[in-house]
């Protein structure tokens, strides 16, 4: 959908307004996939590079413009663009953007100024920590609940046996297999059920885990 912002034309997630005499452009959450020939010739690179620095983007994304106002015979100030993107980036490199980074489980592509980096990299690893421990909860709760899944489907099989066992019209050869699949099945609910303390004690470890870590992860700015 379209909208206009103070006459020029701009698309969802990306806002163009008047700062200082200058178009200020804001391609928000996965960048511009086009730009009108409007924004590619009133953009201000260096706010927009600090836009993007500011959020962490990549330094392809000027690439994205140099495409997007070639056909237009415009081409980024790169000068700028990197300048703004640089100073965006002293924004952005702090160790709660770091944490949530880690947190979420995605990469890091080493963009930080060199004077940043280490404390930017400490906290990153603090929230990998916690995704690892994240995934540990999830494995081990969706163990548990196939293993439940498991467990009930033997234990209805078994009450099938039973039921079959003591209907009339069943032949004696017949009533030595079910009687055999009963006690089979008795003795594979009982392991099972041993099973599933066992794995519903590790879904209680891991959540420990996740809550200690998650508690001695500081919130930092």
């Amino acid at each position: 959908m379209w909208s206009r912002v103070r006459g020029i034309r701009v698309g969802r997630g990306i806002r163009i307004g008047i700062g200082a005499g200058s178009w200020l452009l804001v391609c928000a959450l996965g960048g511009c996939a086009s730009m009108s020939e409007a924004e590619c010739r009133t953009a201000d690179w260096r706010t927009v590079g600090f836009e993007d620095g500011a959020r962490g983007a990549g330094l392809e994304r000027v690439s994205r413009y140099r495409t997007a106002c070639a056909d237009y015979g415009v081409a980024p100030d790169l000068d700028a663009y990197r300048a703004g993107r640089d100073a965006g980036l002293r924004q952005y490199c702090r160790p709660r953007n770091a944490y949530e980074l880690g947190r979420s489980g995605r990469g890091y592509p080493s963009m930080c100024p060199s004077e940043l980096e280490p404390g930017f990299l400490s906290s990153y690893r603090e929230g990998k920590r916690v995704h690892t421990a994240a995934g540990r909860v999830t494995r081990a709760e969706k163990a548990l609940k196939q293993h439940e899944a498991e467990l009930e489907d033997l234990k209805a099989s078994q009450a099938d046996a039973e039921a079959a066992l003591i209907a009339p019209g069943v032949s004696e050869l017949r009533r030595r297999e079910l009687l055999d699949e009963v006690m089979s099945a008795e003795r594979e609910i009982d392991r099972l059920a041993q099973q599933r303390a066992e794995l519903e004690d590790a879904v209680e470890q891991a959540r420990i885990q996740l809550r200690e870590l998650e508690r001695d992860s500081p919130s930092r700015d």
